[in-house]
């Protein structure tokens, strides 16, 4: 955005319709996502129509927004300026996940985890009916302003949110070894399974996990990660492990 939100050749407008960054380069207003909000902004601003025009037509040299026909070549209404991209919101919130997990113990990862739990809120299954346009559960690809969900359909965001999801409550697998580490979760106790297997996380003074077998028997790890052959076991779903109680130790 950065390189192709550029200036070149015009005089510094109202600081409010573009700005020069540190380098001296000039650049709109990244609010102004579309040329009817930038010209209703100017409109507000009382600028004579002369400058209206002249910087509406900067806005369309710069941005070349005719150019762009969509992927199938032609530029539906679903795909425009304004809709909800679902599959990319859950692109973006895998990519800050990513990025969370790298800047584990440093000063960032709490901003980071804000803006995790921001873009999560917007995915579709957070939304209402109303705000979703359908059932929120619905994977659906595009969801406009002006209407309800569009193109309905198994997307790619099923995929996104079905890792990040595991990864969110801690999943992790190296190696053929399942472990948890659930940092990420702001929730204390969680409940899911894996391979058909129940895993209850909860906080306590140790990381442990103790495994449940289904004759009866329990076996205790001392750490958060099970040896290749128990992982085994969860992931052929042979029944052997009933359930597994994760201990994680919260500083």
């Amino acid at each position: 955005f950065m390189e192709k939100n550029c200036i070149l050749d015009a005089a510094d407008p109202d600081p409010r319709i573009a700005s020069r960054d540190r380098n001296g380069v000039l650049h709109f207003n990244p609010e102004y996502r579309n040329a009817a909000i930038l010209a209703e902004a100017m409109e507000e601003m009382n600028l004579p129509e002369s400058e209206r025009r002249k910087w509406l037509t900067l806005y369309e040299d710069v941005f070349d927004h005719r150019s762009f026909t969509g992927r199938s070549g032609t530029f539906y209404k679903y795909e425009g300026l304004g809709s909800i991209y679902w599959h990319m919101v859950s692109k973006l919130l895998l990519a800050v996940q990513e990025t969370c997990i790298r800047e584990k113990g440093s000063e960032l990862l709490e901003p980071l985890m804000e803006y995790y739990y921001d873009i999560r809120s917007g995915i579709g299954a957070y939304k209402s009916v109303t705000e979703q346009g359908a059932f929120p559960t619905d994977p659906y690809s595009h969801t406009p302003a002006m209407m309800g969900a569009q193109q309905p359909g198994l997307t790619g965001q099923v995929k996104e949110d079905f890792i990040s999801r595991l990864i969110e409550v801690g999943v992790r697998i190296r190696n053929g070894r399942l472990g948890f580490d659930p940092f990420l979760s702001t929730e204390q106790d969680l409940t899911f399974t894996i391979c058909t297997v129940p895993v209850k996380i909860t906080e306590a003074d140790e990381d442990r996990i103790v495994v449940i077998f289904s004759n009866g028997e329990s076996r205790e790890t001392q750490n958060l990660v099970l040896d290749a052959e128990l992982s085994a076991e969860i992931f052929n779903r042979t029944g052997k492990v009933k359930e597994l109680q994760v201990s994680v130790h919260s500083p």
